[in-house]
């Protein structure tokens, strides 16, 4: 009996983790609608429209930012979710959860997930703080205007709240991410 039992500790540990990590994977799952028009056309490479851009912000400062972003891009990766520390767990709990992938802008490239806060589309992306892959997480809310041609959608990238003007990008041909420079 306590050679079974010896036999059975390792499998009952591999069962405990699994369960662990299922509860931990199963709060964030990715729960997409093909109705939501973010989420459904969201990836691809976008190049800044800075005259769009300078016509939504009029503060020069912020101007020099908006011409420094060049390009963002996004890729669907919904395996993201898995990577998410369960320290956001508690604060995305209420969230549907619509897209999850990588973004890159500005020469890096963050872990990003697509949902809803407070009505609006809204991407929240995760970078390294304190050692830790994923120790911080920042948004911004996000629109998308499409095109009868995809290649002349239009993507609105605001502030975290709705106080914030919005940047201007048109879609960039192709749906390979760029290169990091």
């Amino acid at each position: 009996m306590k050679k079974n039992l010896m036999r059975a500790f390792p499998l009952a540990l591999a069962l405990v983790a699994a369960l662990s990590f299922s509860s931990h994977a199963g709060e964030l799952v990715i729960q997409p609608n093909k109705q939501n028009v973010v989420a459904s056309r969201l990836a691809g490479i976008w190049r800044l429209d800075a005259e769009l851009s300078k016509r939504l912000i009029s503060d020069e400062q912020k101007l020099s930012k908006v011409d420094a972003m060049g390009q963002v891009y996004f890729q669907d990766q919904p395996e993201m979710t898995l990577e998410i520390p369960e320290k956001y767990e508690e604060s995305l709990a209420d969230k549907q959860i619509y897209m999850a992938g990588l973004m890159g802008f500005g020469g890096e490239e963050f872990p990003f997930i697509l949902i809803e806060h407070d009505g609006n589309p809204h991407v929240v992306f995760f970078h390294e703080r304190d050692g830790e892959p994923m120790g911080d997480a920042e948004s911004f809310n996000v629109m998308l205007a499409p095109a009868s041609d995809g290649t002349n959608d239009i993507l609105l990238l605001g502030g975290d709240f709705n106080n914030q003007p919005f940047m201007a990008f048109q879609r960039q041909e192709g749906t390979e991410r760029p290169q990091l420079q």
